[in-house]
């Protein structure tokens, strides 16, 4: 039996590909990982029969769950009879369903649709040759948000998932950061933009399956900068002047020190950096 994964794009008739449609309207078999979006109108219009998956939303007790519960549903479809899954926006952009699928069953055809990233990268007009982060907003945390590069944070749908944003990016940037908050991208006459802080999040934010957030790069020192100014010895002679809780103190210019000896073995060619990060990933792995 075939199992073909098609996008429905960014939400506007024209995200979706011709090819798409016709995937959609030959299969006697199609599964919507989700009825909430704005181009199952035109599915209704062709008068395509299907199923959704919106009751797996409220019975699952966390994302995780909730995206392997959908995946497996499609799975046990698709051993039976050929099956089409249609899910927002592109299946290779940030679509978890659709990774656990691929994962169990690689051989899926995959129908790609516009993804949500033009219209968000056109709405901010950020310049993504300074690099660019996509992020589902269930993953965000503090170690998966890199300030050198832009940040495009999606499917911010509840308050929950808002606030622990807001916790995750006011780590790294600060409270008063400025970011930008963009509803339905590229969709005429839905489309909105918020500038805000990064504090404001939970207070002006309405939930939204198709809200992003784009945090754009920082423009002042980042942490390994800060680090490395740090180890200079003027900043080592200065630490015994700045008020600071003592054990705190004693962490950073450890911490400082050791990046110090590790970037002058790097420098004086005793190891290649790549080294270094497969040596950081063995010891993270267990290996």
């Amino acid at each position: 039996m075939k199992l073909t994964i098609v996008g429905l794009g960014f939400g506007e008739k024209k995200g979706i590909t011709l090819e798409a449609l016709d995937t959609i309207k030959n299969s006697s078999n199609v599964i919507l990982r989700t009825k909430h979006h704005p181009t199952v109108e035109l599915i209704d219009e062709m008068g395509i029969k299907y199923k959704t998956c919106d009751e797996f939303y409220e019975k699952a007790d966390n994302f995780e769950e909730l995206y392997k519960s959908i995946a497996k549903k499609v799975l046990e479809e698709s051993k039976e009879k050929d099956t089409v899954y249609v899910v927002p926006g592109a299946p290779s952009i940030l679509e978890s369903t659709a990774f656990h699928i691929i994962k169990d069953e690689p051989d899926v055809e995959i129908v790609e649709a516009v993804s949500f990233i033009e219209p968000c990268v056109t709405a901010s007009k950020i310049d993504i040759g300074e690099g660019l982060v996509l992020i589902d907003a269930v993953d965000v945390n503090f170690y998966n948000l890199n300030p050198n590069f832009n940040i495009m944070i999606t499917q911010l749908w509840n308050e929950f998932i808002i606030s622990d944003v807001k916790l995750a990016l006011m780590e790294i940037y600060g409270d008063e950061y400025e970011i930008e908050a963009i509803y339905s991208a590229g969709i005429k006459g839905e489309e909105e933009i918020k500038k805000l802080k990064v504090f404001e999040m939970d207070r002006v934010l309405k939930p939204d399956i198709r809200l992003s957030l784009v945090v754009p790069t920082f423009k002042g020192n980042n942490f390994l900068e800060l680090l490395s100014e740090s180890s200079t010895a003027d900043n080592e002679k200065n630490i015994d002047k700045v008020d600071i809780d003592p054990e705190l103190k004693t962490a950073i210019m450890n911490l400082s020190q050791s990046y110090k000896n590790l970037k002058n073995l790097v420098d004086e060619g005793y190891f290649e950096m790549n080294e270094v990060i497969f040596a950081l990933k063995s010891l993270n792995n267990g290996l």
